[in-house]
């Protein structure tokens, strides 16, 4: 679902949260990787009001808002990297906020953005 916040249980403290923007193929799917780190202004600081606090049923979510920055590059994920577990949402103010950083950008790998740098 667009704007669902996961994260991989295999990599609890080395994982950064995935936005979820839309399945590729049948391998891989694009997001956005959420972080802590301006990285001296290149990542997007994010707002408190791009995140919902709460599901549909009422239940809070795990992810809190905390400077959270969104790196802003449309990256390819493996999916074979499942089982991701969902631990928020963005708002629809989000949702737009994350496509405008990322309009007219092709998706990476990760690797290939390390690369550049």
């Amino acid at each position: 679902m667009l704007g669902e916040n996961n994260t991989n249980p295999r990599y609890p403290k080395n994982g950064h949260p995935i936005v979820f923007l839309e399945n590729k193929d049948a391998y891989t799917f694009v997001g956005l990787m959420l972080t802590t780190k301006s990285h001296d202004g290149m990542n997007n600081l994010m707002e408190f009001t791009h995140f919902m606090t709460h599901d549909e049923n009422g239940n809070e979510y795990e992810f809190k808002y905390s400077g959270t920055h969104i790196v802003p590059v449309n990256l390819l994920k493996k999916l074979e990297w499942a089982p991701f577990t969902k631990i928020g949402k963005l708002t629809p103010e989000g949702i737009s906020f994350v496509e405008n950083i990322v309009a007219n950008t092709e998706p990476v790998y990760w690797e290939e953005v390390v690369n550049k740098g």
